[in-house]
């Protein structure tokens, strides 16, 4: 027992020793990073710093104050707003004195003015609208509260702007001008719901399944392409179209049905093709051939492409 307090006394004066060590070679050491302080910077330095910690208690004070007087504020509203419900639960159908409907009234208006107050901060998030119908019972007041709603002003980031105002009007001219089809809440139109037809013709699901190989290519010797003429090389762009592949069922079509609806992918051949097999079957014999778009320059590009195709003159045949 008696080695073992030996051992701890001895460890213990070993520790002491080593720190006083240190603390000797510190205080002999030179420091040239931190140059020594005079007494007048020193006494400096700690008025600085009283004043600073000074100074942040009585910003927390502040910040503090500010803090319980909104939360004393919320809940001096709440009491307002429960001695009015109170009153009108407690004395319906009663009739007040003169002094008490004087103080319910003064107290219903001390309770909008301090909630129109707070509406009218400038808080950048959203508020859900009251409902006006409650219990069945219409509030005409309420109904019709956002069109008596006072002026309010711009938000602060825009006060700082000296041009607020007239960008403003600048986008909304643009927005006027700016060409816009349909309702604003109009859902887009999505191919979630289409017509099915039993007989319609899915040559663009047979294209797609089947591949690009075609049955008709030509067996002409290398450095044939490049001496065909311009109509040959479009009558052979014709052929690789998906809609090619079903020409003759589509004409059978034509002939079985009055109305036929046909479904295709942009590039397909619908608008330019259609309208030259009718020709080569014999259709225009009896008349011409319509064949309409939306728009006027697409419409012009439809007919040059189909003249182009048949070789001859746009608007003369």
């Amino acid at each position: 027992m008696q080695s073992e307090e030996a051992r701890v006394r001895d460890q213990e004066e070993r520790e002491q020793l080593e720190r006083n060590m240190r603390e000797r070679d510190t205080a002999a050491t030179r420091k040239l990073t931190e140059p020594k302080l005079s007494r007048k910077d020193e006494e400096e330095a700690i008025r600085r710093s009283n004043a600073m910690e000074h100074k942040d208690r009585q910003t927390l004070r502040k910040v503090s104050r500010q803090e319980y007087l909104k939360k004393r504020e919320q809940k001096k509203m709440e009491e307002i707003r429960d001695d009015i419900e109170d009153e009108q639960y407690l004395f319906d159908g009663v009739k007040l004195t003169e002094a008490e409907y004087r103080e319910l009234r003064y107290k219903k208006d001390i309770y909008e003015l301090a909630k129109r107050q707070s509406e009218d901060v400038d808080i950048d998030e959203y508020r859900m609208p009251e409902a006006y119908d409650q219990d069945g019972v219409v509030n005409q007041e309420k109904r019709f509260a956002a069109a008596m709603q006072r002026y309010r002003d711009t938000s602060s980031v825009d006060k700082m702007n000296p041009f607020a105002e007239q960008e403003a009007w600048e986008e909304h001219q643009i927005g006027k001008a700016t060409l816009k089809y349909g309702s604003k809440n109009k859902k887009q139109i999505t191919d979630d719901h289409q017509y099915v037809f039993e007989d319609q013709i899915e040559f663009i699901k047979a294209s797609v399944m089947e591949g690009d190989k075609y049955e008709n290519l030509s067996n002409e010797p290398p450095g044939s392409t490049e001496e065909k003429s311009m109509l040959q090389k479009l009558q052979d762009d014709r052929k690789t179209l998906p809609i090619f592949h079903f020409r003759e069922k589509l004409l059978q079509a034509i002939a079985d049905h009055q109305v036929l609806v046909i479904v295709g992918e942009t590039g397909s051949g619908k608008t330019t093709q259609i309208p030259q097999y009718l020709h080569e079957a014999g259709y225009t014999k009896r008349g011409k051939v319509g064949c309409t778009q939306p728009r006027r320059v697409a419409a012009m590009s439809v007919a040059a492409r189909v003249s182009q195709e048949l070789g001859v003159k746009l608007g003369h045949e």
